[in-house]
């Protein structure tokens, strides 16, 4: 009997433990700021000969827009025109005219990376860009709103 007891306590010890620990990590959130988002073009940073520093005379930006979207798409797509089978990477792909404008400066909490490195960006005069550029999730505390926007536009205040 005083075994039966002990493994019934030694069970139900083991589930509350299973149970209490099972859940999903919690996301930290970091202070931040939205910044002017940009990306920075190099095109002598190809590695070519065995080196792949940049040379930083060439190094071109191109501004962003400060745009939040709700959502976004995971896609597989060929990083370069006209490679067929392998060079396919994990892109995020946006739309400029699903996107919401946000205030320079405004307080945000950064929750998370998107997992892609490689952004396809619509813009709104429907031309598709393929940047190397991702995603992040903050949060805006005014409105409680998680978003994704781009990587640049997110300054972390830690």
């Amino acid at each position: 009997m005083k075994k039966l007891i002990f493994l019934n306590l030694l069970l139900i010890l083991t589930l509350s433990t299973l149970l209490g620990c099972s859940g999903e990590a919690e996301i930290v959130a970091k202070p931040a700021i939205f910044t002017e988002p940009f990306l920075k073009l190099n095109t002598s940073a190809k590695g070519a000969h065995g080196g792949s520093t940049a040379n930083k005379a060439l190094d071109n930006f191109i501004n962003l827009p400060l745009i939040t979207w709700n959502n976004f798409e995971y896609r597989q797509i060929n990083v370069k025109p006209g490679w067929s089978g392998g060079g396919r990477e994990n892109f995020c792909v946006v739309n400029e005219t699903e996107g919401t404008p946000v205030s320079l400066g405004a307080n945000i909490e950064f929750l998370e990376d998107a997992t892609c490195f490689y952004t396809y960006y619509t813009s709104s005069d429907g031309v598709p860009h393929k940047y190397q550029i991702g995603l992040v999730k903050v949060r805006i505390p005014e409105t409680g709103a998680e978003v994704w926007t781009w990587r640049t536009a997110v300054d972390i205040k830690e």
